[in-house]
């Protein structure tokens, strides 16, 4: 009974040991699957390691050429916008020079058509304007030609004297019957060569005048005028001189009035003709009245024309003092 308990105990235990072997055989295959397949992995790891560093090498070189390209196209736009830029500034230049060239331009030929009119109107015109006031039918047929012919010499006359002074690159102002005046010259001489000038021309108004002094214009020295003012201030005294002339019949007296203040200038020009007339006195769109009163304002000044009295009429022009003879 004991023997067999024996034996079946041995049979039991090897049994056990047949399973545990197995078991372990199971496990010893289970392990050296596992081993594989680390194995695997890990080559498999090695593999993508390798991978992942071509790749990260690639994209390091890829980014480094992107940079590059990205910096070089930088550069170029760079480029372009400073010569797009400069090509604006050079656009806008231009721009301004051509605008500032037309603008020079348009404000020349203003100041041509205004002088050229201020010629005429002091000159031709002022012969016209006398022609016209006084009854045609006393003239002959050969005073009347002489007349026109007069007025027709002044106006081509105008035309040389101010193609003279373009051609010569000199400022002058063209007085009628061909005489031009030098605007560099001082002051008194422009003056007094427009006083004399003017009294020369057949107007009724000169034909009667018993006092008359050459005026002195000495007091009206001074080295801040600009030619346009010595224009202006010729001009201002020629046509105060031909109205005295065309307006102030019966005259007998002419005087011109030159004085210099600490303050101011004075120029004045006084008859003891008939008085204002109506066109004087209220026509306010005469050229001559526009004309002073320009020159007034530019320099500063004022001007008037007034009753003189007991008679006559008294034509003014006052304006600062800036410097002394």
């Amino acid at each position: 009974m004991a023997f067999s308990f024996e034996q079946a105990s041995r049979y039991e235990l090897l049994k056990l040991v047949k399973e545990l072997t197995q078991k372990l055989e199971v496990l010893e295959a289970q392990k050296h699957d596992a081993e594989i397949m680390l194995d695997t992995v890990v080559e498999h790891s090695t593999l993508l390691e390798n991978e992942l560093q071509l790749a990260e090498r690639n994209v390091r070189e890829l980014n480094g050429v992107l940079e590059e390209r990205v910096k070089q196209r930088t550069a170029e736009l760079e480029a372009a916008n400073r010569e797009l830029a400069k090509e604006i500034i050079e656009r806008k230049q231009a721009q301004e020079e051509a605008l500032a060239l037309t603008q020079e331009v348009l404000q020349q030929r203003s100041l041509t058509i205004e002088r050229t009119y201020e010629a005429v109107h002091n000159g031709p015109l002022q012969e016209l304007a006398v022609l016209l006031r006084t009854d045609i039918s006393l003239f002959s047929d050969e005073q009347l030609r002489s007349q026109l012919q007069k007025i027709n010499i002044d106006l081509r006359g105008i035309y040389q004297s101010m193609r003279g002074a373009v051609d010569n690159h000199h400022e002058g102002l063209c007085l009628e019957g061909g005489l031009t005046l030098d605007l560099s010259i001082d002051l008194p001489g422009l003056l007094l060569q427009t006083f004399e000038h003017t009294l020369e021309r057949d107007f009724p108004g000169f034909k009667t005048i018993l006092f008359q002094i050459t005026p002195d214009f000495s007091p009206l020295a001074t080295t801040s005028l600009s030619l346009d003012h010595k224009r202006g201030l010729c001009l201002f005294l020629q046509e105060a001189l031909c109205n005295v002339g065309k307006h102030a019949l019966g005259t007998t007296r002419l005087e011109v009035l030159c004085k210099q203040h600490d303050s101011s200038y004075y120029l004045g020009i006084v008859d003891n003709g008939q008085g204002l007339s109506p066109d004087l006195d209220s026509g306010s769109d005469q050229q001559g009245t526009h004309q002073a009163k320009r020159l007034a304002q530019s320099l500063s000044g004022h001007f008037q024309r007034r009753c003189n009295l007991p008679q006559g009429v008294r034509c003014e022009l006052v304006w600062p003092a800036v410097d002394k003879a």
